[in-house]
């Protein structure tokens, strides 16, 4: 049995004796392979994984669900029933269960049987990263799933408050104490050598943008084509790179080909470390999202990196980007107004540049591992001890 410490978290105080050790969590993502997955919430994991490698405070042990992106129907059938038999396998170990999700139709399917298999035998940390149903009601099934969700998870967490309130209002939770705020973090880069790719871009140069994320409609790869596609005038002045995949992949590359020639580049998918490495180069990172942003790990190393982000007022995102000052938010679904910003920043390379040291000078401030690392062990170890402390109970309780 766990032996808990002093901790006051969240407004509570769990009362224990001896020293504390790690905590052992089975936390779930998509696969972590970055040659087989895209994704946003994998990044998250592989990041915290990274941060808790001393396995001191807290030892992961991580759960694979949702299918590989190059998965068919088939293998999708025999990797679900490959991560329940881990589920089985690796829940007796773990203290407590950490569910990364989102918003999604088949990600409520999933999480909602994952979450009944571990009630009660676990506390479980159920965080969500965005998705389209954040601040929309899907239809009833899904509805009571997500509700049902919440009320069996021990602790929720959002990305942002604006998003924790959202969610609450479009739900109508009436339960809240137990769901709270959780930010990303990133690794900021070398302080020294951030200043020298930064001072080297020159106000000559064609205008630099790099999409790193999912080719699919939901980013708002329809808007960027039409948007450029209004910029006949300026389209030599750009250059574009993207990286990543998606079922869009192919019409978006040859739509944008025709648009920019051969300043546009598909880099394909690639390390996190060589995309990293790529950023700063670039003078903005382009996020024209429709729906189900949370707060995108691409936008955040971007910003990290310098470029000036250039994203849809969705979810977290206007917590991240003020307008002239760390970015520039973009009306979702209007490339009309993707098409106007892209001429000013054109035309306005100091602001630009301004912009990029005050996002670079937020992101390493505000979304530091350090707060991270002190806020997560703190969450689990409040969500611990209160599970020991109702085990305690019941047992006291039980006849004899």
């Amino acid at each position: 049995m766990l032996s808990i410490p002093n901790v006051e978290v969240l407004g509570k105080k769990a009362m224990v004796e001896a020293p504390f050790p790690a905590i052992k969590s089975l936390i779930t993502s998509p696969s972590l392979r970055e040659e087989e997955n895209v994704s946003g919430i994998a990044s998250v994991v592989s990041d915290a994984l990274l941060l808790f490698n001393d396995r001191r405070e807290i030892d992961f042990k991580h759960l694979r669900v949702a299918a590989r992106d190059k998965d068919n129907n088939i293998k999708r059938i025999f990797n679900s029933a490959d991560s329940a038999i881990n589920l089985w396998r690796l829940l007796p170990w773990a203290h407590i269960v950490h569910i990364n999700t989102d918003m999604t139709s088949k990600s409520i399917l999933r999480d909602s049987y994952l979450l009944t298999y571990c009630y009660r035998k676990r506390p479980i940390v159920l965080q969500v990263h965005g998705g389209k149903y954040l601040d929309i009601l899907p239809n009833a099934l899904l509805r009571s799933l997500v509700k049902r969700m919440i009320r069996l998870s021990n602790r929720v967490l959002f990305l942002s408050e604006k998003e924790r309130r959202t969610f609450i209002s479009v739900h109508e939770l009436q339960t809240q104490d137990h769901i709270s705020v959780l930010p990303n973090f990133v690794t900021p880069l070398d302080e020294d050598a951030l200043s020298h790719s930064l001072a080297s871009r020159s106000t000559s140069e064609k205008l630099r943008i790099v999409f790193v994320g999912r080719l699919e409609y939901m980013k708002g790869l329809t808007i960027i084509v039409e948007a450029c596609s209004k910029l006949p005038q300026i389209c030599s002045m750009l250059e574009m790179d993207v990286y990543g995949t998606g079922s869009l992949r192919d019409w978006f590359c040859s739509r944008m080909t025709e648009l920019l020639g051969s300043n546009f580049r598909y880099r394909g998918v690639v390390s996190r470390s060589q995309v990293r490495q790529s950023l700063p180069q670039y003078n903005l990172i382009l996020l024209p999202s429709l729906f189900g942003e949370g707060l995108p790990m691409a936008l955040l190393e971007g910003m990290a990196a310098g470029c000036v982000p250039f994203a849809s007022a969705l979810a977290s995102v206007p917590t991240l980007v003020q307008p002239d000052v760390t970015g520039v938010l973009l009306e979702p679904g209007s490339a009309d107004d993707l098409a106007n910003k892209l001429t000013w920043a054109v035309r306005s390379r100091g602001q630009l540049a301004r912009i990029s040291h005050s996002a670079a000078n937020h992101i390493r401030s505000t979304y530091s591992p350090k707060d991270f690392k002190r806020s997560l062990v703190a969450i689990y170890r409040h969500e611990t001890a209160c599970n020991l402390m109702e085990c305690i109970k019941t047992h006291e309780g039980a006849p004899g």
